[in-house]
């Protein structure tokens, strides 16, 4: 065998045991069955054949269907009934059905228990031959070669069962991966909805209650303004995303802006636009971090969602943010009003969403209420 051969040969039979397709088991099965068919009207032919040797025959035909349930005790059981084959001074044609059957240890047993059926096949041979000549009319060469032929289909029928194998854990890994990136995609196109499109529909749904509610002119005029002003960032907002979605581009991750101050003048505004009483206070916050400041832009932006949703008429609403050493520092508060159970979820769901993108910078964001007040409280390390 040449080495390029015995390197191929060496690399399969060193793989873990290949297991027998069904349709394989169905044919040894279907194989063994007539051979012990074709044996007992050979024995009742034959009177020169000895019931032990009849015996011993038929157990090793009995050992192919067994390399389906067991291939190391069928491999390990038929070497030792062919040595004792040997023993006994059989004729040989039972080393010819060891050597055929070579192909089927390759390919269901680990590499020791194959070396270990040759092993104790080869010794066989080696005795029938030196004690009575009874190595089969083909000759040692011919044996040779069948086990050789025998031995190469093993290893193709095994290559190609291990081939299979990897194809189909391929199959299902990328099926598993293209999953994940189905559910990837749908929760970043959610959370990016939530984060450009709740602020600007809240605020509209609020002025278009206090246009329902007011009769005044101006109050009217005004309210009409935040709705077209924030209808018109919507619309900008959605495009931009669709946008994104059609050419398969990242997401910008500060859609918002990184400018804090003007975040929460931004929000100051809206605010006292609903009648609320804004106390704001922003300090140390030029030069953060972008990944840094676009997150404080995007809590800026939650808290005054939700302040306008839950907070009632008229409230009192604090917001400080002050660069602190090696850390920014948040506490956005307000007083609490009568909350609408419809938009629990959606406030959750934007917080929960706000605190991993904190945790992912090592930060903290909490959310708090006493019954009077709702606090809102992040700290983010800058280094």
């Amino acid at each position: 065998m040449s080495s390029s051969n015995h390197q191929v040969f060496r690399s399969q039979t060193d793989q873990p045991n290949a297991r027998l397709p069904r349709w394989g088991s169905l044919a040894l099965v279907v194989i063994a069955a007539g051979v012990i068919v074709l044996e007992s009207i050979s024995f009742v032919s034959d009177s020169t054949t000895s019931w032990q040797q009849q015996l011993l025959e038929l157990a090793m035909v009995l050992m192919l269907p067994l390399f389906a349930l067991a291939p190391v005790a069928a491999a390990i059981s038929l070497a030792a009934l062919v040595f004792a084959q040997a023993v006994m001074l059989s004729p040989g044609g039972y080393l010819l059905f060891a050597a055929a059957t070579i192909g089927l240890v390759v390919y269901a047993c680990p590499r020791w228990c194959l070396w270990t059926h040759v092993a104790v096949i080869t010794a066989a041979g080696v005795i029938a031959n030196a004690q009575a000549g009874t190595l089969t009319s083909l000759g040692p060469f011919a044996l040779a070669f069948i086990a050789l032929v025998s031995a190469l289909i093993g290893v193709g029928a095994k290559r190609a069962y291990f081939r299979s194998v990897e194809l189909a854990d391929a199959a299902s890994r990328n099926e598993t991966e293209r999953v994940q990136a189905v559910a990837a995609e749908r929760e970043r196109i959610t959370s990016e909805l939530h984060d450009i499109l709740a602020h600007d529909v809240t605020l509209i749904a609020m002025h278009a209650r206090v246009m329902e509610a007011m009769d005044d002119p101006e109050v009217n005029r005004e309210s009409l303004a935040v709705i077209k002003g924030s209808a018109t960032r919507s619309l900008a907002d959605i495009r931009r995303l669709l946008n994104t979605v059609r050419t398969d581009e990242l997401v910008d991750d500060q859609p918002l802006g990184t400018d804090v101050a003007a975040a929460a003048r931004t929000a100051q505004v809206e605010l006292e636009s609903i009648g609320a009483t804004v106390n704001s206070r922003t300090e140390g916050l030029e030069s953060l971090p972008p990944a840094v400041a676009s997150t404080l832009v995007r809590v800026i932006r939650e808290a005054t969602t939700n302040i306008v949703r839950h907070a009632g008429p008229a409230p009192t609403v604090t917001m400080d943010i002050v660069r602190q050493g090696a850390s920014v520092t948040g506490l956005l508060t307000n007083s609490v009003g009568v909350v609408d159970d419809d938009l629990d979820e959606s406030t959750h769901l934007g917080l929960d969403r706000l605190s991993a993108r904190v945790e992912t910078l090592g930060g903290e964001l909490s959310a708090t209420a006493d019954g009077k007040r709702w606090s809102l409280r992040v700290v983010i390390p800058l280094f």
